[in-house]
């Protein structure tokens, strides 16, 4: 299905990086387009996102500061609603009365797309296995993309790439609501732990949302899935193509680590790609990472010694596991990234030192009693708290006898408390367990505004 945007009308709700995008490209091929936000437009402005090339601009029409009346909606060809906003609020309550059907913005910019796409989801890990798999299809001499939840927005170059093409294409459970036709080539998930549950209400919605990444693969496609993460590993049974695993535990039919080498094992066919140890990635979590990239690539016939080479030299992403600096002998490092308590966990495990950690953010409902406990377990010097979630770490650091806990009220305070507390040999770890959004527009401000302060100690 291709939309038709020439002549028809798109209501956009949201005007972020992709709400804004999409807009232009309509705009562009003759179409109208509605580009709605709660947020005013001086807010909007705030974030970067270039909000304001939107206006006078032939073809979109803002509204800021409000939702859309039923007038603007009534007649739209299709509303497109973008990553952050939920498919419960009032113009979506609207847009179903009026019989618009809601699509997600990869949906929309999927039905223009004529090449091959890798996608991968899962509550951790997305962005690294996604941004290592596209340097892979790169530097493996294929015409490639990487967007989705990371880098340009999938309309960008939807309708310009090649049959020949591939996309890494990061997607979120929120966007996979809203699947219909996405239909990947091969598709990766990573693993499936409680995860925007203020959301997705279940843990039965969230899995359920996480699997529509395969329901339209079939035949020769191929699913990768976390062999160690039972929630993952059972979902073989609702996939219709084949599928593998990777595994950092066990032998299995994909890849897995044995004796500290990553073992790819498919088809008949088992050698050695890397040792964990010869990359620039941190943990064995980036070595799961590693698995799922480097399948993907294998299975659409990227050469081995490419994939090899690629693996040595791939620097870490940014906002995951980030080196920033060193000062007074206290190494800092970025994992904004981490924005679930599981996720969080997984950044301690790949430090084997001294620590103090800044923790919280928005409420998602996660729980934080186990975080806890790992940290009062680990070599933790302190926690240093901030944010909406403040007052439930601090009970769930009550409840493990954890009394390291340091409150404050904003980032500026938490890296000098940082500094003050952290001695030489130690790492302070920015890994929020939480969301950005009680106090950034996102994750990627969260840290740079970490990376700033730390550089300015």
């Amino acid at each position: 299905m291709e939309f038709k945007v020439n002549g028809n009308k798109f209501v956009i709700i949201g005007a972020g990086r992709s709400g804004i995008c999409v807009a232009k490209f309509i705009a562009k091929n003759g179409g109208t387009a509605l580009l709605c936000d709660t947020k005013e437009f001086e807010q909007l402005k705030k974030e970067g996102f270039g909000v304001e090339t939107t206006l006078n601009v032939e073809g979109i029409i803002t509204h800021f500061g409000a939702n859309p009346d039923r007038n603007d909606i009534r007649g739209a060809y299709a509303m497109i609603l973008s990553p952050g906003a939920p498919d419960t609020i009032p113009p979506c309550v609207v847009a179903r009365e009026e019989g618009v059907e809601i699509y997600s913005e990869i949906e929309f910019a999927y039905s223009f797309y004529k090449g091959a796409v890798v996608a991968i989801t899962g509550t951790n890990g997305k962005t690294t296995t996604t941004t290592l798999t596209g340097e892979l299809f790169r530097n493996g001499g294929k015409e490639t993309y990487v967007g989705g939840n990371i880098g340009d927005p999938f309309i960008n170059y939807a309708k310009d790439a090649s049959e020949d093409s591939y996309i890494a294409l990061e997607i979120s459970s929120f966007q996979l609501s809203q699947n219909r036709k996405l239909h990947p080539k091969v598709a990766v998930i990573t693993n499936i732990t409680p995860d925007h549950l203020d959301r997705h209400k279940t843990m039965e919605n969230y899995i359920a949302a996480k699997a529509r990444v395969f329901e339209n693969m079939t035949g020769d496609d191929v699913v990768i899935l976390n062999y160690d993460d039972p929630l993952t590993r059972e979902l073989h049974s609702l996939v219709k193509c084949k599928y593998v695993y990777f595994s950092l535990k066990e032998k299995v039919e994909g890849a897995y680590l044995e004796n500290n080498e990553i073992i790819i094992n498919m088809d008949g066919n088992s050698f050695s790609l890397i040792r964990p140890d010869e990359m620039k990635l941190l943990g064995l979590h980036n070595a799961a990472n590693t698995m799922c990239a480097s399948l993907a690539a294998y299975i659409c016939g990227i050469d081995i010694d490419s994939i090899k080479n690629t693996l040595r030299n791939f620097e870490p992403v940014e906002h995951r596991m980030e080196y920033v600096a060193t000062k007074n002998g206290v190494i800092y490092v970025n994992d904004s990234k981490g924005t679930n308590p599981e996720a969080t966990m997984v950044a301690l495990d790949a430090i084997q030192s001294g620590l103090v950690i800044i923790l919280g953010g928005y409420d998602k409902h996660s729980e934080f009693d186990e975080l806890l406990e790992i940290i009062k377990n680990k070599d933790t010097r302190a926690c240093v708290v901030l944010g909406a979630t403040t007052q439930k770490i601090v009970d769930s650091a009550n409840k493990a006898g954890y009394d390291r806990i340091y409150k404050v009220e904003n980032y500026e305070q938490a890296v000098a408390k940082c500094a003050e507390l952290a001695k030489e040999g130690d790492y302070v770890l920015l890994s929020p367990a939480c969301a950005s959004w009680d106090m950034f527009d996102s994750y990627e401000t969260r840290g740079r505004v970490f990376k700033e302060l730390v550089r300015n100690l």
